[in-house]
């Protein structure tokens, strides 16, 4: 077979609703694999033997491991998204209140098995895989965005850079308590470690000043 006319045949394959279910189970084969033996025992062998399927089958549909991973990215970025949209959708009594329950909701995802295991591997993954670093670009740069929206609600006087700032603050900040309250971690359970962390963020959202933060040239000292 050529391999234009493989190209056409996997795309046809993949279009129906039993290549999409083939697609979805591979997809969570790939994650639990990330999961439970990490990147270095990731192969499409052990991907198709997870599936209980062939090698020659799983190429049908990835080619390349490279190819499956960006696919599983774009999708654990898809659901992210659409969670974060459903709680926005709420009524909420200020955009405070708006973005305190977003940021919760970051938090509880942390204490996640999935995520305290999966994106520590995609960030190791990110600093060798250029398509891994544009993915999770991209993600982080959404929550970002919804950072800054929100802030700039509670904020509309500061300047755009200076929120940017801010949202690029909490976002690197709240990764960062991955380490230490996701699954199986040390404070995993202390939800004061949480209420402390919403609660910074909140109050320097709300009292945050042009100081000579904002006011050093780049590159200071």
């Amino acid at each position: 077979m050529r391999q234009t006319d493989r190209a056409e045949e996997r795309g046809r394959i993949a279009g129906s609703d039993k290549g999409q279910d083939r697609i979805a189970q591979i997809l969570a084969a790939t994650q639990t694999i990330l999961i439970r033996d990490g990147y270095a025992r990731l192969s499409l062998r052990s991907i198709a033997r997870e599936c209980g399927i062939s090698v020659g089958n799983l190429n049908y549909y990835f080619s390349r491991k490279s190819e499956l991973l960006r696919a599983l990215i774009d999708a654990v970025w898809q659901g992210y998204v659409e969670e974060i949209v459903e709680i926005r959708r709420g009524i909420f009594a200020s955009p405070l209140a708006e973005l305190e329950s977003v940021l919760r909701f970051i938090f509880q995802d942390l204490r996640t098995r999935d995520t305290t295991v999966f994106f520590p591997e995609l960030w190791a993954l990110a600093n060798h895989e250029d398509y891994a670093s544009e993915v999770m670009d991209r993600l982080y740069a959404y929550e970002r965005g919804v950072f800054q929206e929100l802030i700039e609600q509670v904020r509309p006087e500061l300047p755009g850079d200076a929120i940017e700032r801010l949202a690029l603050h909490i976002s690197a900040s709240m990764e960062g308590h991955t380490l230490f309250v996701g699954a199986g971690k040390r404070f995993e359970r202390d939800r004061k470690v949480e209420d402390l962390a919403i609660r910074t963020y909140l109050e320097l959202v709300g009292s945050y000043a042009l100081t000579d933060i904002e006011n050093q040239p780049p590159g200071y000292p």
